[in-house]
Protein backbone atom coordinates (compact mmCIF):
# COMPACT_ATOMS: atom_id res chain seq x y z
CA UNK A 1 0.00 0.00 0.00
CA UNK A 2 3.01 2.58 1.04
CA UNK A 3 4.53 1.22 -2.44
CA UNK A 4 1.08 2.82 -4.25
CA UNK A 5 1.10 5.70 -2.67
CA UNK A 6 4.12 6.57 -3.43
CA UNK A 7 3.15 6.38 -7.49
CA UNK A 8 0.31 8.53 -7.02
CA UNK A 9 2.75 11.03 -5.16
CA UNK A 10 5.08 10.74 -7.90
CA UNK A 11 2.36 11.27 -10.34
CA UNK A 12 1.00 13.97 -8.85
CA UNK A 13 4.75 15.63 -8.63
CA UNK A 14 4.95 15.22 -12.54
CA UNK A 15 1.68 16.93 -13.48
CA UNK A 16 3.00 19.71 -11.09
CA UNK A 17 5.93 19.97 -12.79
CA UNK A 18 4.20 20.15 -16.32
CA UNK A 19 2.32 23.25 -14.81
CA UNK A 20 5.71 24.54 -13.36
CA UNK A 21 7.27 24.53 -17.18
CA UNK A 22 4.14 26.49 -18.78
CA UNK A 23 4.12 28.71 -16.32
CA UNK A 24 8.22 29.33 -16.63
CA UNK A 25 7.99 29.52 -20.76
CA UNK A 26 4.90 31.79 -20.18
CA UNK A 27 6.76 34.62 -18.08
CA UNK A 28 9.92 34.08 -19.81
CA UNK A 29 8.45 34.77 -23.36
CA UNK A 30 9.25 31.52 -24.20
CA UNK A 31 6.59 29.56 -26.75
CA UNK A 32 3.65 27.29 -24.86
CA UNK A 33 2.94 25.53 -28.09
CA UNK A 34 4.76 23.30 -30.53
CA UNK A 35 7.82 21.06 -30.58
CA UNK A 36 10.37 23.36 -28.05
CA UNK A 37 7.45 23.14 -25.99
CA UNK A 38 7.15 19.84 -25.91
CA UNK A 39 11.07 19.38 -25.82
CA UNK A 40 11.26 21.31 -22.48
CA UNK A 41 8.20 19.44 -21.00
CA UNK A 42 10.25 16.03 -21.67
CA UNK A 43 13.20 17.36 -20.56
CA UNK A 44 11.99 18.69 -17.55
CA UNK A 45 10.14 15.31 -16.59
CA UNK A 46 13.72 13.88 -17.59
CA UNK A 47 15.45 15.52 -14.96
CA UNK A 48 12.96 15.15 -12.11
CA UNK A 49 13.02 11.91 -12.72
CA UNK A 50 16.43 11.23 -12.55
CA UNK A 51 16.98 13.47 -9.54
CA UNK A 52 14.09 11.77 -7.97
CA UNK A 53 15.88 8.75 -8.93
CA UNK A 54 18.95 9.08 -7.08
CA UNK A 55 16.32 11.16 -3.78
CA UNK A 56 14.74 7.65 -3.27
CA UNK A 57 18.22 5.66 -3.32
CA UNK A 58 19.47 8.14 -0.95
CA UNK A 59 16.52 7.43 1.11
CA UNK A 60 14.63 11.34 1.01
CA UNK A 61 11.50 12.82 -0.90
CA UNK A 62 11.21 13.21 -4.79
CA UNK A 63 12.56 16.60 -6.06
CA UNK A 64 10.88 18.21 -8.60
CA UNK A 65 11.00 21.90 -10.17
CA UNK A 66 9.55 24.50 -7.43
CA UNK A 67 6.88 26.69 -8.56
CA UNK A 68 8.92 29.58 -6.80
CA UNK A 69 11.07 29.90 -10.09
CA UNK A 70 8.12 31.43 -11.72
CA UNK A 71 7.50 34.24 -8.84
CA UNK A 72 11.44 35.18 -9.30
CA UNK A 73 11.13 35.42 -13.13
CA UNK A 74 8.45 37.23 -12.75
CA UNK A 75 9.89 40.22 -10.32
CA UNK A 76 13.65 39.91 -11.53
CA UNK A 77 12.54 39.43 -15.38
CA UNK A 78 15.60 37.14 -15.71
CA UNK A 79 14.97 33.64 -17.09
CA UNK A 80 18.71 32.46 -17.81
CA UNK A 81 19.42 29.13 -17.19
CA UNK A 82 22.73 30.13 -16.39
CA UNK A 83 21.46 32.21 -13.08
CA UNK A 84 20.79 28.55 -11.46
CA UNK A 85 24.78 27.47 -12.13
CA UNK A 86 25.32 30.84 -10.38
CA UNK A 87 23.08 30.13 -7.29
CA UNK A 88 24.04 26.42 -7.63
CA UNK A 89 27.83 27.83 -6.81
CA UNK A 90 27.02 30.01 -4.46
CA UNK A 91 25.04 27.29 -2.54
CA UNK A 92 28.17 25.09 -2.73
CA UNK A 93 30.12 27.89 -1.15
CA UNK A 94 27.68 28.33 1.65
CA UNK A 95 27.84 24.61 2.58
CA UNK A 96 31.98 24.50 2.36
CA UNK A 97 31.60 27.54 4.86
CA UNK A 98 28.69 27.88 7.27
CA UNK A 99 29.59 30.81 9.43
CA UNK A 100 28.75 32.38 6.08
CA UNK A 101 25.31 31.14 6.34
CA UNK A 102 25.08 33.47 9.48
CA UNK A 103 25.20 36.77 7.41
CA UNK A 104 21.74 35.56 5.54
CA UNK A 105 20.08 34.17 8.83
CA UNK A 106 20.29 38.38 10.30
CA UNK A 107 18.11 39.39 7.57
CA UNK A 108 14.75 40.51 9.43
CA UNK A 109 12.00 38.07 9.43
CA UNK A 110 9.96 40.52 8.35
CA UNK A 111 11.81 41.20 5.40
CA UNK A 112 12.13 37.20 4.15
CA UNK A 113 8.65 37.52 4.91
CA UNK A 114 7.36 40.45 2.45
CA UNK A 115 9.53 39.21 -0.43
CA UNK A 116 8.65 35.47 -0.03
CA UNK A 117 4.25 37.18 0.06
CA UNK A 118 5.40 38.77 -2.98
CA UNK A 119 6.74 35.69 -4.87
CA UNK A 120 4.11 33.12 -4.25
CA UNK A 121 1.94 35.57 -5.00
CA UNK A 122 3.02 36.11 -8.99
CA UNK A 123 2.98 32.45 -8.86
CA UNK A 124 -0.56 32.09 -8.25
CA UNK A 125 -0.96 35.25 -10.61
CA UNK A 126 1.29 32.92 -13.59
CA UNK A 127 -1.13 30.09 -13.05
CA UNK A 128 -3.69 32.24 -13.84
CA UNK A 129 -2.46 33.09 -16.59
CA UNK A 130 -2.17 29.75 -17.95
CA UNK A 131 -5.54 29.11 -17.36
CA UNK A 132 -6.29 32.50 -19.31
CA UNK A 133 -4.64 30.78 -22.27
CA UNK A 134 -7.17 28.04 -22.15
CA UNK A 135 -10.58 27.78 -24.27
CA UNK A 136 -12.74 27.02 -21.16
CA UNK A 137 -16.15 25.50 -21.70
CA UNK A 138 -18.94 23.80 -18.97
CA UNK A 139 -16.72 20.84 -18.44
CA UNK A 140 -13.63 22.15 -17.52
CA UNK A 141 -15.15 24.74 -15.44
CA UNK A 142 -16.39 21.88 -13.40
CA UNK A 143 -13.19 19.82 -13.71
CA UNK A 144 -11.35 23.30 -12.43
CA UNK A 145 -13.91 24.33 -9.71
CA UNK A 146 -13.84 20.78 -8.12
CA UNK A 147 -10.32 20.15 -8.40
CA UNK A 148 -9.20 23.86 -6.56
CA UNK A 149 -12.51 23.50 -4.20
CA UNK A 150 -10.93 19.72 -3.52
CA UNK A 151 -7.25 21.31 -3.35
CA UNK A 152 -8.33 24.45 -0.92
CA UNK A 153 -10.23 22.16 1.14
CA UNK A 154 -7.63 19.73 2.40
CA UNK A 155 -4.94 23.18 2.99
CA UNK A 156 -7.40 25.04 5.04
CA UNK A 157 -9.42 22.01 6.96
CA UNK A 158 -6.75 18.74 7.28
CA UNK A 159 -9.24 17.26 10.02
CA UNK A 160 -11.57 15.93 6.73
CA UNK A 161 -9.32 13.58 6.16
CA UNK A 162 -9.08 12.18 9.94
CA UNK A 163 -11.06 9.02 9.17
CA UNK A 164 -9.33 8.21 5.61
CA UNK A 165 -6.45 5.13 5.69
CA UNK A 166 -3.02 6.40 7.13
CA UNK A 167 -1.63 5.84 3.06
CA UNK A 168 -4.48 7.47 1.34
CA UNK A 169 -4.21 10.42 4.32
CA UNK A 170 -0.56 11.31 3.33
CA UNK A 171 -1.55 11.01 -0.45
CA UNK A 172 -4.58 13.53 0.03
CA UNK A 173 -3.17 15.90 2.92
CA UNK A 174 -1.20 18.28 0.16
CA UNK A 175 -3.83 20.23 -1.67
CA UNK A 176 -1.90 20.02 -4.51
CA UNK A 177 -1.61 16.15 -4.45
CA UNK A 178 -5.42 16.27 -3.88
CA UNK A 179 -6.29 18.89 -6.94
CA UNK A 180 -4.05 17.44 -9.22
CA UNK A 181 -6.01 13.30 -8.55
CA UNK A 182 -9.27 15.30 -8.75
CA UNK A 183 -8.61 16.69 -12.10
CA UNK A 184 -6.70 13.94 -13.53
CA UNK A 185 -9.88 11.46 -12.69
CA UNK A 186 -12.22 13.92 -13.58
CA UNK A 187 -10.58 14.49 -16.69
CA UNK A 188 -10.89 10.95 -17.85
CA UNK A 189 -14.32 9.86 -16.50
CA UNK A 190 -16.13 13.13 -17.54
CA UNK A 191 -17.84 13.16 -21.01
CA UNK A 192 -16.28 15.21 -23.58
CA UNK A 193 -18.57 17.77 -25.90
CA UNK A 194 -18.26 17.60 -29.16
CA UNK A 195 -18.04 20.62 -30.67
CA UNK A 196 -18.40 19.73 -34.71
CA UNK A 197 -21.31 21.22 -36.10
CA UNK A 198 -23.97 19.09 -37.57
CA UNK A 199 -25.64 21.21 -40.57
CA UNK A 200 -29.56 20.56 -42.11
CA UNK A 201 -30.27 21.85 -45.49
CA UNK A 202 -34.06 22.70 -45.89
CA UNK A 203 -35.87 23.63 -48.82
CA UNK A 204 -39.54 24.55 -49.00
CA UNK A 205 -41.63 27.28 -50.55
CA UNK A 206 -38.82 28.41 -52.79
CA UNK A 207 -36.49 29.49 -48.89
CA UNK A 208 -33.24 27.40 -48.36
CA UNK A 209 -32.81 27.60 -45.14
CA UNK A 210 -29.18 25.99 -43.44
CA UNK A 211 -29.48 24.85 -39.50
CA UNK A 212 -26.27 24.27 -37.43
CA UNK A 213 -26.45 22.25 -34.42
CA UNK A 214 -23.96 21.26 -31.83
CA UNK A 215 -23.63 18.06 -30.51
Amino acid sequence: MTFISFIIIYITLTLEVLGDITATSMVSGEPIVGSTYMRRLKGGILGDGVNSLIASICGTFPIVTPAQNNGIIQLTGVGSRYVGYYIAGILMFFGLFPALVGVLLAIPTAVVGGAVMLMFGTVAVAGFNILREVAMDNRSFVILAISLSAGLGVTFLPEALEHFPPAMKSVLESGIGTGSICALVLNLVMPKINEAPISAHIEGNGMEVTVGVEE
